[in-house]
C-alpha cells in the first residue's frame, strides 16, 4: 500500500512540475480575414463583420488588447444577396447599435 501511494505522490508531482500553465499558442503567419455573419429572414436588416486573425509573428494577448489589430486598415468585400433570385444591394453601416 506504500508503495503505492508512493508511486501515486510523484507521478502527481512530476505532472505538476511537467505542465506550462500559460502556453502561446499561435502560427507566424499573415492575418487572415475573419467573417461573421447575422442573416434573419423575418428582418431587412443583416449584419456582416469582418475582422482578422492573429498573426504575424505577434503576440495573441498584445494584439487583442490594441483595438487597431483587430480590423484590417483598408479591405475589399464583395458580398451578393439575392431576394428571389434577385440581386440585392447592400449598405455600409460602421456601427451595430447595442
Amino acid at each position: 500500500m506504500k508503495v503505492c501511494l508512493h508511486i501515486i505522490t510523484v507521478t502527481i508531482f512530476l505532472a505538476l512540475l511537467a505542465c506550462e500553465t500559460d502556453p502561446v499558442i499561435y502560427l507566424e503567419q499573415q492575418p487572415v480575414p475573419v467573417i461573421f455573419g447575422v442573416f434573419n429572414n423575418n428582418d431587412t436588416l443583416h449584419y456582416i463583420k469582418v475582422c482578422k486573425t492573429f498573426g504575424a509573428g505577434t503576440d495573441p494577448r498584445t494584439s487583442a488588447q490594441n483595438y487597431d489589430s483587430l480590423y484590417f486598415e483598408e479591405m475589399e468585400s464583395k458580398i451578393q444577396v439575392f431576394v428571389d433570385r434577385t440581386p440585392y444591394k447592400l449598405e455600409l453601416v460602421d456601427d451595430i447599435p447595442k
